[in-house]
C-alpha cells in the first residue's frame, strides 16, 4: 500500500539532545502530563498514558486471576527481551524510553491528543494488548464511545521491513482487524451523565504510520509543551491525517468483506475526516 509513504516535508536535521534531558525523557514528561489530564476525566491510565489493567476500573469486567495471568505473560516477554527476571521495571522503562519505537509511539500520542483531543481520546493500550494483540494506540470517539481505529507505526522507512509491515497490516485488516482486551467504552448514566466503562473490542481497523528516525527527532526537537503546537508538529499531523485518509480509501477500494462493526468503524472515521481537514486547513 503506497499510502503509507505519503509525503512529509519536514527536513531531517542532525539533532543534538539537551544533556539535561534526553528526547525520551522529554516525550515521557509530555505523555505524563496528558495522562494526568485524561485521568481527571476518569480514565484508568498509568503515567505512560497506557491503559492499566491492574487498576480497580477493570476488575469488575475481568477477574483478578485472569488479569494476573495476563500480567505474568507480559513479564515473561520482558524477561525474554531483557535477559533476566532481575531487571527491575524501572530499568526496563528507562531502556525502552530511549528506543526509536517508543519515542515514536509517545510522539503519536502527544500529536493526536493536541490536535484531536476535543473529539477523540487517544491513548496507549495496555502492555498486554501491545504485546499480545499488537495494538499500540487507539482513538476513541468521545461522542459515540466507538473505538474508530488503532494506529501502529514503523520508524524504518527504507528497508524491506516497511514492505513487510504493510503486508502484515493489510492481512490483519483482511482477517478482521485488531482486537483489544483491555479497552474503554462510554457509559451513559441518567444521574452521573457520561462516564467510562471497561469493554473488549474486536474488528478494529488498523492504520500504520511510517516516520524515519531523523524526521521524528526533528519534530521532537521543537516540542515545547503538551499543549502548544509548533509548525513541525502541524506538518506531522497533516502527514498523519493524509496517510490515514489514503489508507481508508485503499481499504475501501479493495472491496474486502469486512464485518459490520469493521465497516462501521471505517465509516465513522471517514465521516469525521473532512471536518478535521477543514479545521486545520489540510
Amino acid at each position: 500500500m503506497a499510502s503509507f509513504e505519503k509525503k512529509f516535508d519536514i527536513k531531517a536535521e542532525d539533532t543534538f539532545e539537551d544533556k539535561a534531558e534526553t528526547y525520551g525523557e522529554k516525550m515521557e514528561r509530555f505523555v505524563c502530563e496528558i495522562a494526568d489530564r485524561l485521568r481527571s476525566e476518569g480514565l484508568p491510565l498509568g503515567n505512560d498514558c497506557r491503559l492499566n489493567p491492574e487498576l480497580e476500573f477493570f476488575t469488575d469486567f475481568i477477574s483478578e486471576n485472569e488479569i494476573k495471568r495476563d500480567q505474568k505473560i507480559v513479564k515473561n516477554y520482558q524477561k525474554e527481551w531483557y535477559g533476566s527476571s532481575d531487571v527491575v521495571e524501572k530499568e526496563i522503562k528507562k531502556q525502552k524510553r530511549e528506543t526509536s519505537g517508543e519515542k515514536l509511539e509517545m510522539l503519536k500520542t502527544v500529536i493526536f491528543n493536541k490536535f484531536l483531543g476535543d473529539r477523540f481520546i487517544t491513548i496507549r493500550t495496555s502492555l498486554y494488548d501491545d504485546i499480545v494483540n499488537k495494538i499500540d494506540n487507539v482513538l476513541v470517539d468521545r461522542e459515540s464511545g466507538n473505538v474508530v481505529c488503532a494506529v501502529d507505526e514503523i520508524e524504518d522507512t527504507t528497508s524491506g521491513l516497511l514492505e513487510s509491515k504493510k503486508e502484515k497490516i493489510l492481512e490483519r485488516n483482511r482477517e478482521g482487524g485488531g482486537k483489544l482486551k483491555y479497552g474503554i467504552g462510554l457509559r451513559k448514566n441518567a444521574k452521573e451523565g457520561l462516564g467510562f466503562m471497561a469493554e473488549e473490542f474486536t474488528d478494529i481497523p488498523i492504520f500504520c504510520l511510517a516516520l524515519d528516525y531523523k524526521r521524528m527527532e526533528s519534530v521532537i526537537k521543537y516540542l515545547e509543551s503538551s499543549v502548544s503546537i509548533s509548525e513541525p508538529e502541524r506538518k506531522l499531523f497533516e502527514y498523519f491525517i493524509r496517510s490515514m485518509e489514503a489508507q481508508v480509501e485503499e481499504l475501501e477500494k479493495k472491496d474486502l468483506r469486512f464485518s459490520g462493526p469493521m465497516k462501521k468503524r471505517l465509516g465513522a472515521f471517514r465521516f469525521i475526516l473532512p471536518a478535521i481537514k477543514k479545521k486545520y486547513k489540510i
